[in-house]
């Protein structure tokens, strides 16, 4: 069995709208669908900014969220960032940036260690998951 294309991510999410609003105002996700599930947990379907993948916010019990993420805690692996591939990492920085996002970095900046150019941006919680690289 060969792997297919990813289908979409599904990541937690605190407060569901608050993330909702930040991917979608600041860097143009589109919202596909809200799923209500039977364990009464929420999530939200949106498409990337160029439709190739579904990332999915999903909400549930706050004691249940609780668990989960002191466990991922004590895990060794867990999500750092999902990194975009941008045409012009400076039109895009600033075009992202105009919308009200935030990043860690005053500008972009050259990664010796990988030869990628790229900028973090952080969302009202502080958290750096998104990130823009140039495409070289």
């Amino acid at each position: 069995m060969a792997l297919g294309r990813i289908d979409h991510m599904d990541f937690i999410a605190g407060d569901l709208e608050k993330a909702e609003e930040y991917l979608m105002k600041k860097l143009g996700f589109k919202l596909l669908r809200r799923i209500e599930h039977q364990d009464k947990s929420i999530s939200s379907e949106l498409t990337s900014p160029a439709g190739d993948f579904v990332l999915q916010l999903h909400q549930g019990d706050e004691k249940k969220l609780k668990e989960k993420r002191e466990q991922t805690l004590k895990e060794s692996l867990f999500f750092n960032h999902i990194a975009f591939k941008v045409d012009d990492i400076n039109k895009a920085f600033k075009e992202i940036k105009s919308k009200g996002a935030s990043f860690k970095q005053d500008s972009p900046m050259f990664n010796p260690a990988s030869g990628r150019t790229i900028a973090n941006a952080v969302d009202e919680d502080g958290r750096s998951w998104i990130q823009l690289c140039d495409t070289d």
